[in-house]
């Protein structure tokens, strides 16, 4: 009952934090709103401030318009344009002259901005480092797979016959671990007429001639299409499917029959933009099908107004009516009200936290809700500290280089963040859509997933889904 003290007296000083903060934005916003929005812009109400504080200054910026597919054609030409379901998502590069005719058009206009994968490498050097090394300790003298152990993960249900979309920074797909589950991997830095570069194991050619192949590239190009140099990529990929054979099975995914399609869509700092992950998500949306996907993984996000009305949010909203079941990581911006991140913001994207599976404590750096427009994240929480999972082998990546105390020998390292809680989400809902189709002979959709995820959940907020904890723990289903 201790650790619901500790709960609760968290969720005291959050409240207060919330309060305090809430009243220092509101108060912000006034003056921002009388310093920077000019009358002659009407609809300032749906354009990101940072747009508005560019026009101010009579500068050139970059913007999106995320409008309904029938109002379209009201907009002037854009620079480019994506289409998810109803909606269109088109980029301009925005001045005073062009914004009023967007915005009065528009359902949001939205300010470009850089995303980047959510990882705890800035934590060894922040406020949380003692934390987090205190807790490293703890996890290397833990003998078994904590992440399995945390969430009961099932042994019958094991993903067998679910396709999961990884969109990251690559994956080393020679890692024993993963080469036998992955079925393709799609490159958005590499074109070949016109479309993104695609492997296809058995079809292509086995992973051993991708691997040259991409050494070809690389000597004319500079680049590795494919091959996962930050090493993220493939960290994420062995949470929810490693196969468990460079351990003999003792460290394996939650879902570890299920089988991969990962997206490289972040270079080998760990960074994208918002092009280039629209441009993965419409791959996305445009093979879904074709490739059985079902769960796509998102443990990545940006910074910015979290009202759910931002291009990467409507885009994944859409791709849930569709039928894909997205998750996506809160952030590690701290226990501080409004640090959700995009697109884990977005209405039907399930957004997941972290908590540490050593001591069942939340951890002070995972983000927290409401999000602006007042609605409770996240959804879930799940093991984000010290997470065990392959490394890359083919490549010395930056994080093994970054955090070398993390590693633990050729083939797994450790790493925190709420990228890990959110591959760990992913890998039980492989489980579960499994267990789904055995027993209703159809695929579920996100509301029937985060159903049976509260219905085997271990709740902390036992009266309510709460900013903190959202529904509480999801565990996997009885074997």
């Amino acid at each position: 009952m201790s650790y619901l003290d500790r709960k609760t007296a968290l969720q005291i000083r959050t409240l207060i934090s919330a309060i305090g903060l809430t009243i220092t934005v509101i108060s912000l916003s006034l003056g921002v709103c009388l310093l920077i929005t000019p009358r002659a812009l009407p609809f300032a109400s749906n354009i990101d401030p940072c747009i508005l504080t560019a026009v101010r200054k009579h500068k050139l910026t970059i913007g999106y318009a995320v409008v309904k597919a029938c109002n379209a054609w009201k907009l002037p030409p854009a620079d480019k344009s994506w289409r998810f379901g109803d909606y269109i998502i088109l980029r301009y590069t925005i001045t005073k002259d062009n914004l009023q005719k967007i915005a009065e058009n528009s359902i949001y206009v939205y300010a470009y901005r850089n995303l980047t994968i959510i990882d705890p490498i800035g934590f060894m050097k922040a406020v949380s480092s003692q934390e987090l090394r205190d807790s490293l300790e703890k996890a290397k003298t833990y003998t078994g797979d904590a992440k399995r152990t945390f969430h009961n993960a099932s042994t019958r249900w094991t993903g067998k016959g679910v396709v999961v979309c990884v969109i990251d920074s690559g994956v080393d797909y020679l890692h024993p671990d993963l080469r036998n589950n992955i079925l393709m991997v799609v490159s958005m830095f590499a074109y070949g007429n016109g479309h993104p570069l695609v492997w296809i194991n058995g079809v292509n050619g086995s992973w051993n001639e991708a691997y040259e192949y991409e050494l070809q590239i690389n000597m004319s190009y500079g680049i590795f299409p494919w091959l996962d140099l930050y090493g993220h990529g493939t960290h994420v990929s062995g949470i929810i499917a490693g196969s468990g054979n460079a351990s003999n099975g003792l460290i394996k995914g939650l879902a570890p029959d299920a089988k991969l399609i990962v997206i490289k869509a972040f270079n080998d700092d760990g960074a994208s933009t918002t092009d280039i992950v629209l441009d993965a998500l419409s791959w996305v949306e445009r093979f879904a099908k074709e490739y059985n996907i079902t769960v796509v993984n998102m443990s990545f996000g940006a910074l910015g107004s979290t009202n759910g009305k931002d291009p990467l949010s409507i885009a994944c909203d859409q791709l849930a009516v569709q039928g894909l079941i997205l998750f996506a990581s809160a952030g590690n911006d701290y226990a501080f009200p409004f640090t959700i991140a995009i697109p884990a913001c977005a209405r039907k994207v399930i957004a997941i936290g972290a908590i540490d599976p050593y001591t069942s404590k939340i951890p002070s750096w995972t983000s927290i809700g409401p999000t602006d427009d007042g609605r409770i994240k996240p959804d879930f929480i799940c093991a984000g500290v010290w997470v065990l999972s392959t490394k890359p082998i083919t490549v010395k990546s930056y994080l093994e280089q970054a955090v070398p105390e993390a590693v633990r020998d050729q083939y797994y390292m450790w790493l925190s963040g709420t990228s890990m809680s959110c591959a760990v989400a992913s890998g039980l809902c492989a489980e579960y859509i499994e267990w789904y189709y055995y027993v209703f002979h159809k695929y579920p959709n996100w509301k029937e997933i985060v159903f049976y995820f509260q219905k085997y959940s271990q709740r902390i907020n036992i009266l309510m889904k709460d900013f903190i904890s959202g529904w509480g723990i999801p565990k996997g289903l009885p074997s």
